[in-house]
């Protein structure tokens, strides 16, 4: 007999039925967090995990759990998953593969007979994306890190407060499950995800063993200084908070360049005022995001880089306020789940290399009460978050062969 497969037509198909919804021809597809087309999505969903024969549940922040049995099954649950939700306009991966891959997982040891000693649980956290509402509200409220009380009151851009979205689509909330989960519940936590990145890609390799998560550093800062007329200004006079901002970017890109691998550091926003090409600026935002695997490296870089601006933007006559916006440590992946994961690399055949995450996954969260672990596949050319988003078939099997007999391995 040979190394049991999961079916990638039945995998596919259910990617392609998935990313219909929200879909805008040529712009991808748009399921913000508990908007009507993310709930079209959890009821399609729901309904393939009921068919799948699991006991279906949603809890009261929306996460969505499907149950099967194990032989012992009082045990710990081994668990698995990802996420529904995306950005504006998405690829039809982002997530939704880490879910679709597990349910698949599921069918496959259903049309073989094959138990498991420990019962299983597929889930998909709510709101993982952060663009409607912070950041992963279902995977942190879950693990106990975010109050449930705290997730019902965040509201989106248009005052809209999660809860009331949460009703849109599930109008008797008080009747949902409990989503605090307990140390000791879950046996493991395994997420198989895209990589978002170049790395596999360009090595050709279809798979990544997550080593860590990357920590991160966000902080949103505002340079004042003032204004002045381009042409009449003299060059040894101007107190510029662009020149601040300028020399903080090349900075941050040097630091991150200079400490090596699984460093990450990032400018996204820059913003001048009043904006006039032939005014000198009097105040600049930027926004800086710092990420690294290592805990004492990501604690050095956040000492050296709030130093850089207060010594660089004092030296240029210029003050500053600095507001930080995120802060999450570093999350280092559990050995036995590695372990697991690499027996079912050797078992599949496929080819793969370590790898550090520098995007923040829903595991982060589950870290703090669990042993967990991540699976990564190739995104081609690195390309995540956009349209053109894509991951071989070829690929799509191996991470999803590689999740069942991860599983395998940690429920027996």
């Amino acid at each position: 007999m040979g190394v049991l497969e999961i079916s990638l037509e039945r995998l596919l198909s259910d990617l392609y039925e998935l990313a219909k919804i929200g879909e805008t021809q040529g712009q991808g597809r748009t399921r913000l967090a508990l908007s009507d087309e993310d709930h079209r999505a959890r009821r399609l969903l729901i309904s393939k995990m009921v068919d799948a024969g699991l006991e279906v549940r949603v809890d009261k922040v929306g996460n969505i759990i499907g149950r099967r049995r194990g032989v012992e099954d009082n045990l710990p649950v081994v668990a698995f998953g990802s996420h529904i939700d995306t950005v504006p306009n998405a690829g039809m991966f982002d997530g939704c593969l880490g879910v679709l891959a597990g349910l698949e997982v599921i069918r496959t040891l259903n049309q073989n007979n094959i138990p498991t000693r420990h019962p299983l649980e597929l889930i998909s956290f709510s709101n993982e994306e952060g663009v409607r509402y912070p950041l992963m509200t279902g995977s942190r409220v879950a693990a106990g890190s975010l109050q449930l009380d705290e997730a019902y009151r965040q509201t989106d851009s248009s005052g809209i407060t999660y809860l009331e979205a949460l009703k849109s689509g599930h109008p008797n909330v008080e009747n949902l499950a409990e989503p605090l989960r307990r140390h000791g519940e879950i046996k493991a936590w395994v997420e198989l995800h895209i990589e978002q990145g170049p790395v596999l890609d360009s090595e050709k390799i279809s798979i990544g063993i997550v080593e860590a998560i990357a920590g991160i550093s966000q902080w949103l800062l505002e340079i004042n200084g003032r204004s002045g007329h381009a042409g009449t200004t003299p060059m040894t006079f101007r107190r510029d908070p662009v020149i601040g901002a300028s020399k903080i970017a090349l900075e941050i890109n040097r630091l991150a360049r200079e400490k090596g691998s699984g460093v990450f550091g990032t400018v996204g926003i820059i913003r001048t005022y009043p904006s006039a090409i032939n005014v000198i600026a009097n105040r600049a935002e930027m926004s800086i995001d710092l990420r690294d695997i290592s805990p004492q490296r990501l604690n050095e870089s956040r000492r050296e880089i709030l130093s850089y601006i207060e010594d660089t933007l004092s030296g240029l006559g210029l003050t500053y306020s600095i507001r930080e916006r995120a802060r999450l440590e570093p999350t280092p992946m559990s050995k036995t789940v590695m372990d697991s994961i690499m027996e079912a690399v050797s078992r599949t055949g496929v080819s793969y290399r370590m790898i550090p995450s520098g995007a923040v996954h829903d595991t982060q969260n589950m870290a703090r009460i669990t042993d967990v672990g991540m699976v990564f596949v190739p995104s081609r050319d690195g390309i995540s978050h956009a349209p053109d988003e894509w991951t071989e078939p070829t690929d799509i099997k191996a991470g999803a062969d590689v999740l069942l007999h991860t599983i395998l391995e940690l429920a027996s």
